[in-house]
């Protein structure tokens, strides 16, 4: 019945007579480990009913390409993500993605879950370029006030920095807040629930607009510190570079050195574009490919630097 109910979902999303998505991709269970208090083994086996969705999903007809994988456990665990991967490779059934979720405001925690998840995907040759996703990712698991203030906007844009060309995808929960007693209740929602009113947006939706900005073809970085997190892209000749000085505690002022190497040109124009509001512009010519600014940010701040060339 359960593979039967499979078919059906994966023939209504992803079927070219029904809703005709492509690229689905299909997690099975959230949090097994939590609702529904499946086990890596046991008499209540998550691997079983993987390889019975698996099972499902295989008999759908007429379907758009699509992705399956999971097991989207409550934290990365070594004996959920290895038994998945040895019984898909004793069984032949697909895993096309990975996935957990973490919860911290420390950084170190999720750094310490893709590397871990890197390192045992290399003992399962046939598995080595699964895409690994957490599909939650947040301050904390319970409801927190950081939810609705600037806090939780800086742990996402640290977070996707530092997580960015290490996994392949994140996501956040959720996306509206729950109807609590007042507006503004620590719930993990981007927007606002329509019990008060027209939904508003929070914190966490303002910087996912702001990581928006941040499209096109990777830059190199390197040289992340403790509290300092970035990432780069260019796009149409425009290198843009989000920086971002996370800190818990609220005390470490930095002045963060940035050293731009094999410059696309050497007349520029260098904007700052804040998190919080403000840009500023400054106009620079050089002589060498190489160019050096030191930039100050106070706690839990971030900006977008832009290195736009002057024509």
């Amino acid at each position: 019945e359960w593979e039967t109910t499979v078919q059906k979902l994966v023939e209504n999303v992803s079927g070219k007579s029904g809703l005709n998505i492509g690229d689905v991709y299909y997690e099975v269970w959230n949090e097994p480990d939590l609702f529904g208090k499946f086990k890596a083994g046991g008499e209540k086996n998550y691997f079983d009913l993987y390889a019975h969705t698996i099972r499902g999903a295989s008999n759908a007809e007429g379907i758009n390409n699509y992705k399956i994988g999971g097991p989207a456990t409550t934290g990365l665990y070594k004996n959920w993500f290895k038994g998945l991967l040895k019984m898909a490779q004793e069984s032949g059934l697909r895993v096309d993605f990975l996935s957990w979720h973490r919860y911290s405001k420390d950084l170190d925690k999720f750094e310490e879950d893709y590397l871990n998840a890197g390192r045992w995907l290399t003992e399962f040759p046939g598995f080595t370029g699964t895409e690994l996703i957490i599909s939650e990712i947040g301050p904390n698991s319970e409801n927190d006030p950081v939810y609705d203030n600037s806090f939780g906007a800086i742990h996402l844009l640290a977070t996707s920095a530092l997580l960015e060309g290490n996994v392949g995808k994140t996501f956040i929960f959720e996306i509206k807040d729950g109807p609590g007693e007042k507006k503004y209740w620590g719930r993990w929602g981007i927007l606002t629930h329509e019990k008060f009113g027209t939904p508003e947006i929070k914190p966490r939706y303002q910087a996912i607009s702001f990581l928006n900005r941040m499209d096109g073809e990777k830059v190199n970085v390197a040289g992340l510190g403790s509290w300092v997190k970035a990432f780069a892209k260019e796009k149409n000749g425009i290198v843009k570079t989000l920086v971002v000085n996370y800190d818990p505690s609220a005390k470490h002022n930095e002045a963060v050195p940035i050293t731009f190497i094999n410059l696309p040109t050497q007349s520029f124009t260098l904007k700052r574009i804040n998190y919080e509001g403000g840009v500023s512009e400054i106009n620079v010519a050089t002589s060498s490919s190489t160019w050096k600014t030191v930039q100050e940010f106070k706690p839990n701040t971030a900006a977008i630097f832009e290195i736009i060339p002057v024509k």
